[in-house]
């Protein structure tokens, strides 16, 4: 299994109720270079049922698979999350 897809399982585990609402590899389809980091997005679910999410954004580096959160600027953070 890969190191991206370890830390994925990790991510999703640690959040159980939560949906997987989008995985970027930023490949150069995606953008002008290949990033390093794997974007990930989950989806919160409206207490109501309703098919309304609150997004929560993730990037894993992909060489060591360190999740990191994104903050609000579409910065990384500098530590990586306790996961």
């Amino acid at each position: 299994m890969t190191t991206e897809r370890q830390a994925l399982d990790r991510l999703l585990a640690a959040h159980p109720d939560w949906d997987l609402i989008r995985v970027s590899w930023m490949t150069p389809e995606d953008r002008m270079f290949v990033s390093p980091w794997l974007i990930v997005v989950l989806g919160q679910r409206s207490e109501d049922g309703s098919e309304a999410w609150a997004h929560h954004r993730y990037a894993i580096w992909k060489k060591t698979g360190a999740i990191h959160g994104i903050q609000d600027d579409n910065s990384v953070t500098d530590d990586p999350l306790p996961i």
